[in-house]
């Protein structure tokens, strides 16, 4: 089991976010000075510290089929122990397959894009549209691979929930930050359990996008004009608090040594040596990849 070794709150974020990030099964945060970070209620309060982590719509959130977690206060030393156990659609060696895919796949949309009028991030959506039709259909067989961006990369076809997921580790390598949004859509007669994507775009105002409504119409349907708006509002319901950003932590920038990795924030070791994957994912930069001249930011 992987363990980390934090003692300041951003430390604590730092590690969650890591360990969501490398879709560790199991792992442990070992929290130093717990009543420094977390007040006079560790417990109570790391659990909702974390519980609030859990759902910011990001890659780790909607490719997960649930957590657990058990929690244990030393107040003699001051020590909180947080071990969780998460059930992840994949492995961090699968996890480190689709980050590949997902890399090819936005630098195919990059090149699709460069050879499109109009603005950044309207050709941007129809070139990722492009990219999607190209390669993957919707099709729901009953299994749970059905939900995964793994399954979707790696055998074509998948619903929503799948499609929305890769479009997380995609359009951030193009500069576009997105999350996760879960909702209903449909008509009024024949509605159901769907997913799809905000965008954040830079100097706008969020934008919803639906990829996989977008596999079978015309257009991809947004949120990018009024007329958009309406015509997305009268198909798709959601709450509107999943419209908010989530800010992230800066990743650190680990040492090596021996079988641990050190960063200013956060320790991470385990019992024996890290696997390749798990050290890739750990570590991991975020990819920024332009097109026709534009910087990614």
């Amino acid at each position: 089991m992987i363990v980390f070794s934090v003692d300041t709150p951003t430390g604590f974020v730092s590690a969650v976010e890591l360990a969501k990030g490398a879709f560790l099964p199991r792992y442990q945060v070992i929290c130093k000075s717990a009543k420094a970070i977390f007040g006079a209620d560790p417990k109570r309060r790391s659990y909702a510290a974390l519980q609030k982590m859990m759902g910011t719509g990001d890659l780790a959130d909607c490719q997960s089929r649930g957590y657990r977690t058990r929690l244990a206060y030393l107040p003699g030393e001051d020590l909180l122990y947080l071990t969780v156990k998460n059930e992840c659609f994949f492995t961090p060696d699968r996890a480190v397959e689709l980050h590949r895919r997902a890399a090819r796949l936005a630098k195919e949309t990059a090149r699709r894009a460069g050879a499109l009028p109009g603005d950044d991030p309207g050709r941007l959506i129809r070139a990722y549209q492009q990219t999607l039709r190209a390669h993957f259909t919707y099709r729901q067989t009953g299994a749970a691979a059905d939900y995964s961006a793994y399954h979707l990369v790696m055998n074509g076809h998948g619903v929503c929930q799948a499609f929305a997921a890769l479009t997380l580790m995609v359009l951030p390598r193009l500069g576009f930050p997105c999350r996760y949004v879960r909702g209903t859509a449909g008509t009024l007669w024949d509605r159901g359990s769907h997913a799809w994507n905000l965008l954040f775009l830079p100097g706008r105002a969020p934008m919803h996008a639906d990829f996989t409504f977008g596999l079978s119409r015309p257009e991809t349907p947004t949120t990018a004009t009024e007329w958009d708006r309406c015509a997305f509002r009268s198909d798709h319901q959601w709450a509107t608090e999943q419209e908010r950003a989530v800010r992230r932590l800066p990743h650190p920038r680990f040492l090596r040594y021996g079988d641990m990795l050190f960063s200013p924030r956060v320790m991470i070791y385990k019992s024996y040596p890290f696997t390749p994957a798990e050290q890739a994912l750990l570590t991991m930069e975020p990819e920024r990849i332009a097109f026709e001249g534009r910087t990614a930011v």
